[in-house]
């Protein structure tokens, strides 16, 4: 795993980043909206998801060809 992690790491990072990028913008548009409630809980996991997952999908975009043939 520590292997693993080492040779993804630069991967990693950019899932990390652009995961916060997307649900901070997610939940500054919910507090801005005015429709910040904390009790839709359901939305706020499938927004969170969405996130994620577009997390991963920016980090393979940005995968070099170099780091998959690796």
């Amino acid at each position: 795993m520590k292997k693993w992690v080492e040779k993804h790491k630069e991967c990693i990072r950019r899932s990390v980043r652009t995961f916060v990028q997307a649900a901070s913008g997610v939940f500054i548009t919910g507090i801005a909206s005015g429709k910040f409630d904390l009790a839709e809980w359901k939305t706020w996991i499938v927004t969170l998801g969405g996130s994620a997952l577009a997390a991963g999908v920016a980090a393979l975009m940005n995968k070099n060809d170099k780091e998959v043939k690796a």
